[in-house]
């Protein structure tokens, strides 16, 4: 897996958790998130140490993410040891300005309660209802992608670097995208 330089956003990291409470090993999300499986372990322990140090307690963390509490509590003393050895323990930034990660992402956006799906569990309706979004948020991604990828064969053909012919032919790969 090569590594990328790019800084994690929180979307993405409320994203991974979401992955890790799924059951997802870091092997498979490693791919998805374009990043190494350390990196993508490491991320996970900074958000444990974080939202620890902001004042989670360790029994909610585990409930959130459905992993062990032993394995909490291990990526929370690994993370501090990290930052003990970078001699960065007293630059951690402060409880009330810690990002709540964990917390965050059990906060959805929309009252899912008000979904109704006969007689479904809450945590599977909550978990369909994230998945759809996702799944929308891709094609939101994809249409966005298509539109930056006219726009640049649009600059070219006005810039010289293709022909109308080219153009053309590209547009037709594009539209059956």
């Amino acid at each position: 897996m090569a590594k990328t330089s790019n800084r994690w956003t929180r979307e993405e990291e409320i994203s991974l958790m979401k992955d890790i409470r799924r059951g997802n090993p870091f092997s498979v999300l490693a791919e998805k998130y374009g990043r190494t499986e350390l990196a993508l372990e490491m991320r996970t322990k900074k958000v444990v140490y974080e939202n620890m140090v902001g004042g989670a307690k360790p029994e909610t963390i585990t409930k959130i993410l459905n992993l062990p509490q032993d394995t909490i509590n291990k990526y929370y003393y690994s993370y501090k040891e990290h930052l003990e050895k970078q001699g960065k323990l007293n630059e951690v930034k402060s409880p009330e300005n810690v990002t709540q990660v964990i917390q965050k992402m059990d906060e959805p956006k929309v009252n899912i309660s008000s979904i109704s799906l006969a007689g479904g569990d809450p945590t599977e309706i909550k978990n369909k209802f994230l998945d759809k979004l996702e799944l929308e948020n891709k094609l939101l991604a994809a249409v966005m992608k298509n539109k930056n990828l006219r726009d640049e064969i649009h600059k070219m053909e006005k810039n010289g670097l293709i022909d109308k012919k080219t153009r053309k032919l590209l547009k037709k790969l594009l539209d059956k995208q």
